[in-house]
């Protein structure tokens, strides 16, 4: 095909001659968002493939179209609609839904994949733990030789990095703490229970000893 004919791809649509434009598309994939004027489909103007494909009802045309990716919207679901081309209307709505689940689905993964921890052990008293959220890279260095946290904040926008330093003594919730200590343990480290202290003590060391208070 030597180029574009647009009244060609038009026709093919109209007349439902998927061989034709499953050529066409194959050599001009841009071909599925152009506009189709008057004088190209014999009827009305389109904004673009798919619209015209509602009005002429045609199930194959509709279907070779959405197969090949073609954008849709609820305006299609509404030209379908008022041409009252009952079997595209249904193809259009199972597939509008179909294509939606599939966006949540991926902004889902997404997100989980973003919020998901990373635990390293980079000493055998040493653990690190990596995550963002937002726009924000987090690093967690646990040191349980010195008893020090560093955090390392990151804007994934503009570099930006704040880095905080803590005491294992000064830090009134110790949950963190607790966490990084058992994940070290589950990945080797060799941190000794009592480089945990403060408000957790009692009860919370016994457990990570094994001892049953």
């Amino acid at each position: 095909m030597s180029h574009f004919d647009p009244k060609a791809f038009a026709q093919a649509i109209k007349l439902g001659d998927g061989a034709a434009l499953e050529e066409i598309i194959a050599a001009y994939p841009g071909c599925l968002t152009i506009k189709l004027r008057s004088a190209q489909t014999g009827s009305y103007s389109f904004d673009d493939p798919l619209s015209f494909a509602a009005h002429t009802g045609l199930v194959k045309t509709t279907e070779i179209l959405l197969k090949h990716g073609a954008p849709l919207e609820d305006k299609h679901i509404q030209s379908a609609r008022e041409w009252q081309t009952v079997e595209t209307l249904a193809l259009l709505e199972r597939t509008l839904a179909d294509r939606k689940k599939e966006e949540e689905l991926a902004a889902q993964r997404k997100a989980e994949e973003k919020n998901r921890e990373k635990w390293t052990l980079t000493s055998p008293y040493e653990v690190v733990r990596e995550k963002t959220i937002a726009d924000w890279r987090l690093t967690d260095i646990f040191n349980f030789q010195t008893r020090e946290r560093m955090k390392i904040m990151k804007s994934l926008d503009n570099s930006h990095t704040d880095v905080k330093h803590y005491g294992f003594d000064d830090m009134k919730d110790k949950s963190a703490v607790e966490q990084a200590f058992e994940r070290q343990k589950e990945l080797g480290g060799l941190a000794d229970p009592q480089s945990v202290v403060g408000p957790v003590s009692a009860r919370n060391l016994k457990a990570m000893k094994g001892v049953t208070p």
